[in-house]
């Protein structure tokens, strides 16, 4: 219940978001800090310098289907982005600042989430 409480919490107040966003951002800083100080420790010793380049090749091939998937995932808005009406741009205008209550003309009033 209490885990029910909180989530609501957090979705309802502004700072709700911002919170989530800050620790998700802080935990990835503080993970990529620390595979860098497991490398380096890797490298710097002969017995382990090969878990290091290991290591190492994991975190860029990481890194690397991360960007493909956001290369991707870009591309396929671009192609869409030509199918939109003018009278509704974006579907989510909440990333760029936007209230995702925003009411759009011919809506009927309703929403536009």
């Amino acid at each position: 219940m209490l885990n029910v409480v909180a989530k609501r919490l957090l979705g309802e107040v502004s700072w709700g978001l911002k919170l989530r966003v800050t620790m998700g951002a802080g935990l990835s800083l503080l993970d990529m800090a620390t595979d860098i100080f497991v490398i380096v420790g890797y490298m710097g010793n002969e017995e382990t310098r090969g878990y290091g380049w290991n290591l190492l090749g994991m975190v860029l091939a990481s890194m690397a289907v991360q960007l493909l998937i956001v290369f991707g995932a870009e591309q396929r808005k671009a192609v869409g982005a030509g199918e939109r009406g003018a009278d509704r741009p974006y579907r989510n205008e909440a990333c760029c600042g936007l209230s995702p209550r925003l009411r759009w003309p011919g809506d009927g009033g309703a929403p536009y989430i």
